[in-house]
């Protein structure tokens, strides 16, 4: 808070007049406010989940750590054939849309598709490593 009334000064007199214009440096503000709103989101997602948690006694599963607790408890409770079934599908999903992400042009598709296909590869990676598959 001192530094922050220490920047009010250099930039306004006691009556609240304005001494000097402020130099902004738009990727820096850019940066600063994209944090911040990140950070905001970060924290919304937890506290999504811990009000769902806290009315359902379940895990919501949308912040990317209470998701991978989820995921793994849904693949411990799998069945080991339907473990290798999961499986086959996943790498199927996985080269059918690394190949149609091959001919994509658009960033807002190309990255909905990788963030898809990041999502399979770690199931996948997973059910390897919980059902001792390879």
């Amino acid at each position: 808070m001192h530094h922050h009334h220490k920047l009010l000064e250099a930039y306004y007199s006691h009556a609240g007049d304005l001494l000097k214009t402020p130099k902004l440096d738009l990727n820096e503000t850019f940066l600063n406010a994209k944090a911040a709103i990140d950070g905001f989101n970060e924290n919304q997602l937890i506290y999504d989940e811990f009000n769902y948690y806290q009315d359902h006694k379940k895990v919501l599963g949308v912040h990317p750590v209470f998701r991978v607790y989820k995921l793994k408890g849904q693949i411990k409770k799998m069945r080991e054939a339907s473990a290798v079934k999961r499986l086959s599908n996943l790498n199927n999903y996985i080269n059918r849309d690394g190949n149609k992400l091959k001919k994509l042009k658009d960033p807002e598709a190309i990255k909905k598709f990788t963030d898809k296909i990041e999502l399979w590869k770690e199931e996948s990676s997973l059910i390897k490593t919980i059902h001792n598959l390879e």
